[in-house]
């Protein structure tokens, strides 16, 4: 076994001891990982920031979903003949069409 100071501090070190010794035989404290000394006002901005980009992620979904959903009830009122129709004859229909819509949607 080797008398070298420093083989000491670093076989005393790779066993994560809470102290290391020098090579004149006193301990001292191991300094904190950087990953611990994170502060929590830190830590909140990292989390707010996370939510943040969640929430335009959410509302990115949100968009394509209602646009997917726009070419297809465009694409179903073609395919069944309902685009010859005038606007006039659809804003009198409506309120009937949506109250059918609201009681299969539920």
């Amino acid at each position: 076994m080797s008398h070298d100071p420093y083989f000491i501090i670093q076989k005393e070190s790779s066993f994560m001891t809470e102290e290391v010794k020098t090579a004149e035989g006193a301990k001292v404290p191991k300094a904190a990982k950087p990953s611990r000394t994170k502060t929590l006002e830190e830590r909140l901005a990292a989390l707010e920031a996370q939510a943040k980009s969640l929430r335009e992620k959410l509302r990115d979904e949100q968009r394509k979903e209602r646009e997917e959903n726009a070419r297809a009830v465009a694409a179903m009122l073609k395919s069944e003949d309902l685009e010859s129709f005038s606007i006039e004859v659809w804003r009198t229909a409506l309120p009937e069409v949506r109250a059918a819509l609201t009681k299969a949607a539920a």
